[in-house]
């Protein structure tokens, strides 16, 4: 007796193949980020351009965007790495721009916590491995960082707003030192 065998197994692959191209295609159609618009501009204080401050652009359901500013006072925002932009919408902005405390008041309290931190590394027996960084020849300057902007542009209360549109923003800061302002 010879029976053949039918085979499903064309079909099936078939199936499979289709079956597969059509969720990456459904998958791949819907982003997983919100909709981004490009953002940039240009940040000054009295007039002139302030560099090295970094802009957040902070909406209410989402995640933030930030860039930093140039020489020139201009940022462009970054949504995420490889994504240019903002989350359309409503954004509360925060400019801040940092910098090292070097005042005589922050270098002495870098220099009581590096010893203190030498005296409980000694107490705990710990010696710093040789190819190490040395802790113990020059205590750390400037632990504290100090805002160089007026709180009321970059602190947890910041009266910066913007609104990110469907189109490329241009949205310049044009900050006072003045509190009147």
């Amino acid at each position: 007796m010879n029976r053949q065998k039918k085979t499903c197994q064309p079909r099936l692959v078939h199936s499979l193949v289709w079956g597969l191209l059509f969720a990456v295609l459904v998958g791949c159609s819907r982003s997983r980020y919100p909709e981004t618009a490009p953002v940039q501009g240009t940040v000054t204080l009295d007039g002139k351009p302030v560099e090295d401050a970094t802009v957040t652009f902070a909406p209410i359901n989402s995640r933030a965007s930030s860039g930093r500013t140039d020489e020139q006072g201009k940022y462009i925002l970054l949504f995420k790495k490889g994504i240019l932009g903002a989350v359309l919408g409503s954004h509360q902005v925060k400019i801040t721009k940092f910098v090292a405390d070097n005042s005589e008041s922050a270098v002495a309290y870098a220099t009581a916590m590096h010893a203190r931190q030498r005296a409980l590394d000694e107490a705990a027996g710990f010696v710093p491995d040789e190819n190490s960084r040395d802790s113990t020849k020059q205590p750390p300057t400037g632990m504290d960082l100090i805002n160089l902007l007026p709180d009321r542009f970059g602190g947890p209360e910041s009266i910066l707003t913007a609104t990110v549109e469907r189109r490329n923003n241009v949205l310049d800061f044009d900050l006072s030192s003045d509190s009147e302002k």
